[in-house]
């Protein structure tokens, strides 16, 4: 009987390590080694600088070595249009424990010519700085990373590998550590008090890193003195975390001098903010882009991200508590944020764009051009959205010539059959990426997408991990809140629910309401922690 036992424990731990890898879908694509490579009459563009036509770029190693005058007009290149790549200044990496992921995300940002990340806490420690270490090592395909590393929170801290700070002696420490780390910035969050803030800020300016994130809510916008706020974080006060989406109902109310105020402080310290908007809009149409089978949720992504981890039934996705007034009230308050935004350009604040991948529904790639449309719906053009995209989020690094097209500059840009700073739908028309010197062809970019799509479109996403994850996400969410459930209270209400009251907080099964209750600021926060905890037996 014990032999039966043995055996029947050595059986399914081999089929639990089998399906684990097979997670992972096909091998990732390998970063392809440095060129001298010459790109021949092109015409380079800097948005926001200006265009000089007929060029030969060359490159040396990971610099752009010269830029001449061109040979020919017949080259496979000629006519392109050269921009530096874009880059996305607020986004999230994935766990490390889901396998593959990593490689898939740095894949979808290079794919989409995003060749810069800023990593803005790692849901598992190690996340950022593993693609990080890609720049020299060529492990896999993935774009220029900068890191915070972790949050730097208050009492009590929403992640459980944040840097507790509840004093000024622990604000330094904790800045230190992160600097010793070798983090590239200082994340800080919502529960910080005053004094312990500017306690980071001043251990931050000693080890010469920007201290960017959240106006902590016991701290006013203009006595927070950020490096870079984000998420138009502050316009209106909180005693705590918010519940998406209710708490962007107080957008709607922000006054028009409560935007100027904020306005003045930022310029006055030379700061930078993060808008983050297309996570708002994409939350907003949460049910709509779930059944849509175009959505880039379903053509980029496993299939049990759609179906089962930002699914609304059992998934972190808001729209298992949204009634179509809460989704009303969202698009107003995007569309508010969106009229802020414009007023925050055209006062000349230093925007960037962020896209806060890896939030529900938000694609990594995908979701920065998702970002681009917003502020052009905002009334910017298209050369102004890709001059914050592109020149104003490179500042994110530090890097001599980041962001421009100079002879040694990094060799960081993206080749367009047409131009994108007259239209941004010519993004559809990329040539080639081009990070740090390595360059990536359509052919190469095109050949390995078929291979994510044919393990996506296979049995086994299809068949059994998708359900299988649903079952276990139900499971582990139940647990989480302590579920005892009356026969029938396990159908939460829909966006279409009609007859529930329409204040935007309504009555919700145990279940949906423990779920809402954990969105706070980083949608899904508590569920990445305890799937963690159920994967590797951690407790958080």
């Amino acid at each position: 009987m014990a032999a039966l036992v043995v055996t029947l424990a050595s059986t399914l731990g081999v089929a639990g390590a089998g399906f684990y890898f097979a997670l992972a879908g096909p091998a990732p694509l390998r970063a392809p080694a440095r060129s001298n490579a010459v790109f021949d009459d092109v015409v380079l563009v800097e948005p926001g600088v200006g265009r000089v036509a007929h060029r030969r770029l060359a490159l040396e190693d990971s610099r752009i070595a010269s830029i001449a005058e061109a040979v020919g007009d017949d080259g496979r290149w000629a006519g392109a249009f050269v921009l530096p790549g874009l880059v996305d200044a607020h986004a999230h990496f994935p766990p490390p424990f889901l396998p593959g992921q990593l490689e898939l995300w740095s894949f979808l940002f290079l794919e989409h010519g995003v060749t810069g990340v800023r990593a803005m806490g790692d849901v598992g420690d190690g996340s950022s700085v593993r693609v990080r270490a890609t720049l020299e090592s060529g492990d896999f395909a993935a774009p220029r990373v900068s890191t915070c590393g972790r949050w730097v929170d208050g009492e009590p801290p929403l992640w459980a590998n944040s840097e507790l700070v509840r004093t000024p002696e622990e604000a330094r420490a904790a800045v230190s550590r992160l600097a010793e780390q070798g983090y590239d910035c200082v994340k800080v969050y919502n529960q910080l008090d005053a004094t312990s803030l500017a306690a980071v800020r001043e251990a931050a300016r000693s080890h010469e890193l920007p201290v960017v994130g959240h106006v902590p809510f016991r701290v006013r916008h203009e006595d927070a003195h950020l490096d870079d706020t984000q998420h138009l974080n502050g316009f209106f006060p909180a005693d705590g975390p918010p519940d998406f989406p209710y708490h962007l109902r107080s957008w709607l109310s922000v006054p028009d001098a409560r935007v100027e105020s904020i306005i003045q402080a930022v310029l006055a310290d030379g700061a930078a903010m993060t808008p983050t908007l297309v996570v708002i809009d994409r939350m907003s149409r949460g049910a709509e882009l779930l059944s849509d089978p175009a959505d880039p949720v379903h053509r980029l992504l496993p299939p049990w991200y759609g179906g089962a981890l930002w699914a609304a039934e059992v998934g972190m996705n808001p729209a298992a508590g949204m009634t179509r007034d809460d989704y009303e009230m969202t698009r107003a308050a995007l569309a508010k944020m969106q009229r802020t935004l414009r007023r925050l350009h055209g006062a000349g604040i230093h925007l960037r764009t962020g896209t806060d991948s890896l939030a529900p529904l938000t694609v990594p790639g995908d979701s920065l051009r998702g970002e681009l449309e917003l502020y052009v719906g905002a009334g910017l053009s298209a050369e102004e959205a890709l001059t914050v995209g592109t020149r104003s989020g490179a500042g994110i690094f530090d890097v001599d010539g980041m962001g421009t097209l100079r002879v040694g500059a990094p060799a960081d840009f993206v080749l367009y059959r047409e131009d994108p700073t007259r239209d941004l739908a010519s993004l559809d028309t990329l040539l080639a990426v081009v990070q740090d010197g390595r360059v990536y062809t359509r052919e190469m970019l095109d050949a390995q997408r078929a291979r994510y799509r044919e393990a996506f479109d296979g049995f086994f996403q299809q068949r059994i991990a998708t359900p299988a994850i649903r079952a276990l996400l139900g499971a582990v969410l139940e647990q989480a809140a302590g579920i005892n459930q009356a026969p029938g209270d396990d159908a939460g209400p829909g966006p279409d629910s009609a007859s529930l009251p329409t204040n935007g907080r309504h009555a919700l099964p145990d279940r949906t309401a423990h779920f809402i209750s954990k969105r706070r600021s980083f949608p899904g926060a508590s569920f990445f922690l305890r799937l963690q905890s159920a994967s590797t037996g951690i407790s958080h």
